[in-house]
Order: structure tokens, then sequence, then C-alpha cells
């Protein structure tokens, strides 16, 4: 899909069309390991992969989306025996990369994995090279 956020350019996303009712934009995505996450801050900035198999969007577009409006967040983990689960947070926000792209959580709505996440609320991007 090609969104047009309020702010900058229009940008290819891939939305999840099916679970829950639809319409979750997907900003990262693992599955194989054939896409390497442990990379730099950069990297992380602008975004790596393909978002037809593994990626991570880019913290800049994740912030520029989350900093106008509410955003529900919902979390999604499948293990390699096919075992499913996940959390959704009311409300998700990144902040700036002069924040360093710090991770802003609402409350705790559902899912079977529990308030796992929480923990990372308020908490700084960190990457191989700056931590």
């Amino acid at each position: 899909y090609t969104i047009y956020p309020t702010k900058g350019t229009p940008m290819l996303v891939f939305c999840d069309m099916e679970t829950d009712g639809g319409g979750w934009l997907q900003f990262q995505r693992r599955q194989s390991g054939s896409v390497d996450f442990f990379r730099d801050w950069e990297s992380y900035k602008k975004g790596f992969g393909m978002q037809e198999s593994e990626f991570w969007l880019g913290n800049d577009k994740i912030h520029l989306l989350t900093s106008s409006g509410t955003q529900q967040l919902r979390i999604d983990l499948e293990d390699f025996s096919g075992s499913k689960t996940f959390a959704k947070y009311s409300s998700f926000r990144i902040t700036n990369e002069s924040e360093n792209y710090k991770l802003m959580l609402g409350s705790y709505l559902d899912g079977n994995m529990g308030e796992s996440h929480s923990g990372h609320n308020g908490h700084a991007c960190s990457t191989k090279d700056r931590d």
C-alpha cells in the first residue's frame, strides 16, 4: 500500500488486512533469519530489508507515522513450532532522533503474551554502534 502521511512524502508500506479486523501497518517482520538485524544506527534510522520478507521500516518513518494522532500497537510472535502469542497496547509512538527514538507505550489492552513489552516503555533505541 502507498500511504500519504500528513508530513513528509508518500511511502510504500505493508499492511496486514486480516488480523484483528485488519488495517495493521507492519514496521518489522522477521521470519527465516535471512536478514541480519544486528546493524548500526544509520540502518535503523533509514530502514532495511525487503517488505515482502524480512525488514525494518526505519525509525524516521515510524516516528513520522506515530507523531500525530493515537496509534495502537499489536505485537505478534510465532515460534518455529507454530505457537502464536500477541500483545496489544492502547497507543505507542517513538520520539525523534534527537531523543534517540525512545519508545512510548500506552496501557496494555489485550493478548496472551502478557505485558512483557511494557518494560521497554521509555527506553531509547540501541544499536551495535550506539548503546
